[in-house]
């Protein structure tokens, strides 16, 4: 069904439910953290959709484990303020880039670097390790339940231009200097979760 911007497939929300109700089932039972985890780990399956094929759904596990490893990238720049300034400026930067020469980088955009930045609170591999396993198990899980649906037909997908070089720099530019001053900010007040102010800020821009 389709309207206007607006497509909805049923297909997709089948495919959601199954996904969410066991996570909101161990969320529910009092494992809220790993619940969360587990949760957004298979979010990018949701909103990505269930792919056509068999071979197509493995990139929901590839992304899974690019959350995983952006997240731990992010807790290792958090161990040091004169790090994590300039690398979130240098990844959001980059990300916006990439936008102009891949359409992957739509993925870096809006998944990998508000999750770099929510890395920022657990600073240290010991704290973001067992956190990133969750991220690509719920991935996993998430390719699993794609299996018990069966192949279908690939849609015409709707183009998605890419910015001109130009506009990359621009955006780049004013997104590494948001994401560096969030991120300073919360170095400066000493905030506990710095990662959710720099993850919040960079997934709404």
């Amino acid at each position: 069904m389709k309207s206007n911007n607006l497509i909805w497939s049923w297909r997709n929300a089948r495919f959601t439910a199954v996904i969410a109700a066991i996570l909101v089932f161990i969320i529910a039972t009092g494992h809220v953290e790993a619940g969360l985890s587990l949760l957004l780990g298979a979010s990018p399956a949701s909103i990505m959709g269930l792919p056509p094929t068999l071979k197509q759904r493995r990139k929901i596990i590839v992304i899974g484990i690019l959350i995983g490893v952006f997240l731990m990238l992010g807790s290792f720049m958090a161990q040091w303020a004169i790090v994590a300034i300039p690398g979130m400026f240098l990844l959001a930067f980059g990300a916006a880039l990439l936008l102009s020469r891949r359409t992957i980088g739509i993925v870096a955009l809006t998944i990998c670097l508000p999750i770099a930045g929510v890395g920022l609170s657990y600073p240290g591999l010991v704290n973001s390790v067992p956190l990133s396993l969750l991220y690509i198990i719920g991935s996993v899980v998430a390719y699993g339940w794609s299996l018990c649906f069966k192949e279908h037909k690939q849609e015409q997908p709707a183009e998605r231009p890419l910015m001109s070089s130009k506009q990359s720099r621009n955006y780049g530019l004013r997104l590494g200097l948001m994401a560096a001053t969030a991120t300073t900010m919360g170095f400066a007040l000493g905030f506990e979760h710095i990662g959710w102010l720099v993850g919040a800020a960079l997934f709404v821009m």
